[in-house]
């Protein structure tokens, strides 16, 4: 009887740990979600938003782009939360504290 107790309790305990070890690290399967939407044109949705010259959230700084702006994302990098934007050319992150910086829905600025 203890045998069998054993041997299901282990087969217990490796199952969990199988099922662990198959999640997925891809952020883009995140439960967490964003209002920017990668190939199409997307508004600035905050008073003022950064736009630099390399994927970073901290540095690159060439200027700012105001509430309302169009801009075409081209990509994202889910890992920094970054999008890559042409019209103006360059990168500006896409989800800020408050909410979203980038959408499709035009702003109420």
């Amino acid at each position: 009887m203890n045998k069998l107790m054993l041997s299901v309790m282990l087969a217990a305990i490796t199952s969990a740990a199988a099922g662990c070890a198959t999640e997925s690290d891809d952020p883009a399967e995140a439960t967490e979600s964003s209002a920017v939407t990668v190939g199409a044109w997307n508004y600035v949705q905050v008073s003022v938003l950064a736009l630099r010259s390399c994927d970073s959230p901290s540095s690159c700084l060439i200027g700012g782009m105001s509430c309302g702006l169009p801009v075409f994302v081209n990509s994202m990098d889910w890992n920094t939360r970054m999008a890559q934007i042409s019209s103006p050319s360059g990168w500006a992150l896409a989800d800020g504290g408050a909410g979203p910086n980038l959408s499709v829905t035009p702003p109420h600025c």
